[in-house]
């Protein structure tokens, strides 16, 4: 039975049947490396995005808007982009992400923003079916995805809700 899964390693990562631990060890540490760099240039195309999504927002009784929908987007992705979009005291975060049958969305705002997320998290559950919460300043949710389901539109209403509580 071992031997079995050694031939079947070896064959794996075409090596001699005595090189198969080196093997693992090796492509385990390419990996790690590999997730590394991804991770840092994760983080530095996130810094151009915010950066982007920052002079297109829209200026509501001085707080920046911002929402967005970030396709694929895993929830650490959203919460580092709301992290760096909200470094700007007046902006205020409302990202999503469409990943397979799964909304996801993450809210943020910055220092200078009256407004608490907490509280909007609420409409935007609301208007998704999803569920979520979290603190005044950062709150995140998921909401299942149905077969009719607009994303867009969605985020429109959303857009439409949040600019409305800005005009107050």
């Amino acid at each position: 039975k071992n031997q079995d899964i050694v031939d079947t390693l070896a064959v794996r990562f075409s090596a001699k049947a005595e090189d198969v631990v080196s093997a693992v060890v090796r492509q385990g540490d390419e990996l790690n490396t590999v997730k590394h760099q991804l991770r840092e240039r994760t983080q530095q195309l996130q810094k151009y995005i915010a950066a982007e999504l920052i002079e297109d927002a829209e200026n509501i009784n001085g707080t920046r808007l911002v929402i967005s929908l970030q396709q694929g987007a895993q929830m650490n992705e959203l919460k580092t982009l709301a992290e760096k979009l909200t470094e700007q005291p007046d902006a205020l975060a409302v990202l999503f992400s469409q990943n397979g049958e799964t909304l996801m969305y993450q809210l943020a705002r910055g220092k200078g923003v009256k407004h608490s997320v907490r509280e909007l998290i609420q409409a935007v559950n609301a208007a998704v079916g999803g569920k979520g919460g979290g603190r005044d300043d950062f709150a995140q949710g998921s909401a299942p995805i149905g077969g009719a389901s607009d994303v867009n539109g969605t985020v429109e209403q959303i857009k439409s809700y949040c600019k409305a509580v800005l005009k107050g």
